[in-house]
Order: C-alpha cells, then structure tokens, then sequence
C-alpha cells in the first residue's frame, strides 16, 4: 500500500496530530512542525489500516518514540516494534542521505558513528553520566572540519526528556551537517535488572566497495 499524496489529502487538511512534549528537542527543535506532520500521517494509515505491528528503524529514535506514545495515547491496538539501525562496514548509519555525500564528505560522516561507539565503550567500562558521554560523541565529529556537530545529547526512550545519567532506557543521539546534508546516528542503552544492554546497530559484513 503506498497511496499517493491526493488519495491521502483529496483537500487540504485542517486537523493535524502533535505531540509536542516529544518533539521540542532534537530533530523537533532543528525542524519545527516535521513531527506533527510524521505523526498526522501515521495517524491515518493507522486509522485506515489497522495493522497488528508496526516497524519503525532506532535510527531516528525520537520518531520512535512518537509513534509509540502516539498509538498509546490513541488506542490504536498495534504494537510499534523498533528495528535496530544497520551500519556500513565502516561504522556508517545507513541513510538514503549519504548518497549526498561526496567522497570526502563520506569518510568524515563516520565521525558519527565513531564518537557513539566510543561513548557506549566507556557505559560499558561503567561511565553513565550524561556530560562525559555527550563530549565524548561531540569531539568525535568536531574533530573532523567537514562536520559541523548540531548536537550529542542522552534522552529517555520513551518520554525523550533530557537526560543526566544513563539510569533507564535511553539513547545517546547525535546529528551533524556535511555541507547541505544532515545525517544523524544514535546508540541505544536498554536497562535491565541484568545490567546495560548496548544497541549499536548491527554492522553490515560488506567492505565498503560492497564486495562480500
């Protein structure tokens, strides 16, 4: 099922979905209005679908948590299910985006993603506060000219609040500007009474010509 944009608006639309408590950091805040929009569409598939699940990718873990508390708050019997983010062979958060990228801008976009596993290295040696861990995820972009860091910031999963120490389920998230394109990435810590489990995406086992 993919309507297109008449069948989904024959008219202009005078009713929109918010859920501002979410949406006022992060992405939210660099985009405003672009989660009303997510969540108005999503919203309508599914009023008019009515699927058991749903699949929405970690990657844009703020989007997940939106669309989770969204189908919470409006009784919609569907279970939002989060797909852990896929890497390329050199760390890369995978993203339609990074064909914008050209070839130096693309080596200096996994800066990203290495500040974010350095981060979860240090959780996993028993660093949990919040400041340490968004330094550590910032230097890592700013240490490459061609990035220019938005932010690298540890929130709840679910309520997306700001967070000062990794005490619950969370995400370390971080975006960045390669000339026009805007890429973001994140690392997922899952709570649990056993300890901290680190979501880091899983590496594609590609080299990055996309021989096996």
């Amino acid at each position: 099922f993919a309507p297109a944009l008449a069948e989904m608006f024959p008219e202009a639309p005078v009713t929109t979905v918010s859920l501002e408590a979410l949406t006022d950091t992060l992405t939210g805040k660099s985009r405003p209005g672009h989660f009303a929009g997510v969540a108005t569409i999503v919203t309508k598939l599914f009023a008019g679908l009515q699927p058991d699940r749903a699949y929405f990718g970690r990657k844009d873990a703020q989007q997940l948590a939106v669309v989770t508390r969204l189908a919470s708050d409006l009784s919609f019997p569907v279970r939002v299910v989060g797909c852990p983010i896929i890497r390329e062979a050199d760390g890369l958060a995978m993203s339609s985006r990074n064909t914008y990228l050209n070839d130096l801008e693309r080596r200096a976009a996994t800066s990203l993603s290495r500040g974010l596993m350095a981060a979860a290295d240090a959780v996993e040696r028993g660093t949990l506060d919040a400041e340490t861990l968004e330094a550590i995820a910032y230097d890592a972009m700013s240490s490459e000219h061609l990035v220019e860091p938005e932010y690298a910031e540890l929130h709840d999963a679910h309520s997306v609040v700001h967070l000062n120490t990794v005490d619950r389920d969370s995400f370390l998230a971080v975006a960045g500007r390669l000339g026009e394109t805007r890429l973001i990435d994140n690392v997922h810590f899952d709570v649990t009474d056993e300890g901290i489990v680190i979501d880091r995406g899983i590496r594609s086992q590609q080299t990055e010509s996309g021989q096996s």
